[in-house]
């Protein structure tokens, strides 16, 4: 399994193949780019058709950690039609962690507390991921990367300061910089 192969289903349906020979079907929300764990989204069974609505809670989510995990491709045999957009993806999160515009906006003011320096939260920060299994890089003297790359978090290392241009990794990252600075 190749993470570049499994991003390209984000949104469509699959199925997951796991290690004990049993298939799961839904869609995929997302993958972890290092553990290869897999986010697959149901819907609730229903006679009718039912469209998605985060509100509704007409789903229900199940993560699949990699280990588990012998193949994801595209389900064929699907009888749904549908393709989950990003923005879509994004309000899942957005549910599950229970944030809305509101809550987004108001943490734009979180005032460091904890830290004196850039340098004391940088190093905090690095501890952290360490301790928490998540490689990183630093590529100047401030920007901390991880997930190959494809996610910055900047100083002063608020969930603000995470920068991506895929929204679903964007939040991710967001509450665990959240987590991070709830345990500090």
């Amino acid at each position: 399994m190749e993470f570049d192969k499994i991003v390209e289903l984000v949104g469509k349906p699959v199925r997951v193949k796991l290690a004990e020979e049993t298939t799961l079907c839904g869609f995929l929300l997302n993958v972890d780019p290092l553990s290869l764990s897999v986010f697959l989204l149901f819907e609730e069974q229903s006679e009718e058709e039912v469209e998605f609505d985060a509100d509704e809670k007409n789903f229900f989510i199940k993560m699949i950690l990699g280990h588990a995990v012998k193949s994801v491709e595209l389900d064929l045999f699907s009888d749904s039609d549908k393709l989950l957009s990003e923005e879509q993806i994004s309000d899942i999160f957005d549910h599950i962690v229970g944030l809305n515009q509101h809550e987004a906006n108001e943490s734009k003011f979180e005032m460091p507390t904890k830290f004196f320096t850039v340098e004391e939260a940088k190093a905090s920060l690095l501890g952290w991921l360490t301790k928490n299994g998540i490689q990183y890089e630093t590529s100047n003297e401030t920007t901390v990367k991880i997930l190959n790359g494809s996610v910055h978090i900047e100083p002063p290392y608020f969930a603000n300061n995470v920068i991506c241009d895929k929204i679903s990794f964007q939040k991710e990252v967001k509450k665990m910089v959240s987590k991070w600075r709830s345990e500090s």
